[in-house]
């Protein structure tokens, strides 16, 4: 859509240029003195050019890379790790959830899928209310995790993802420190 209205745009002003220039021709020729006329570049310069807004870019990180404060592009919810990765971008456009702690969930041997879901869960709750200011009882907000498999947990990987989301909409703006405040969504 820009890229066809701003061609639009340019054949509009040398086509208003061209006129310009074929009146002025038509006018020198005739008996009647020509009118004051301006040049075709005078006219070209003098229309507006719109600078291009740039656009945020998203970023794909893998999970290992993930930061607490970073804004993800797509809901988040529960799951195992696995070979994952997650399109971070500026919390100033619409996403779908936000890191609020990444928290570790210990050493020891694997202690299940029940397990690492229990153990994140636990300490998302509290991540939460420290995050945002209210218990995720006393909001609209929700929060998802994300835990390691057997496999990423037998390389090492021992941490959890803990993720915001709004079940109003897609957030804007990040959600720290808002407190009993309304997250600002948009459908």
């Amino acid at each position: 859509m820009r890229r066809r209205r701003s061609r639009t745009v340019r054949m509009l002003v040398v086509a208003g240029a061209s006129m310009l220039a074929l009146t002025a021709l038509t006018a020198c020729t005739s008996a009647v003195a020509p009118p004051a006329t301006r040049s075709a570049s005078a006219t070209a310069s003098a229309t507006p050019t719109r600078t291009p807004t740039p656009t945020p870019t998203a970023t794909t990180v893998a999970f290992s890379a993930l930061a607490v404060g970073d804004c993800l592009q797509d809901p988040a919810g529960s799951d195992e790790l696995e070979d994952i990765t997650y399109t971070v971008v500026s919390c100033a456009l619409p996403h779908g959830a936000e890191v609020f702690a990444l928290p570790s969930l210990g050493d020891g041997a694997y202690p299940g899928p029940e397990g690492t879901f229990a153990a994140a869960d636990d300490l998302c709750t509290n991540a939460f209310t420290s995050y945002v200011g209210v218990s995720v009882y006393d909001t609209s907000l929700n929060f998802s995790d994300f835990t390691p498999s057997e496999g990423d947990w037998n390389a090492g990987h021992r941490q959890a993802a803990c993720v915001i989301f709004s079940t109003q909409g897609r957030l804007v703006g990040s959600v720290k420190g808002i407190g009993g405040a309304s997250a600002q969504t948009v459908p």
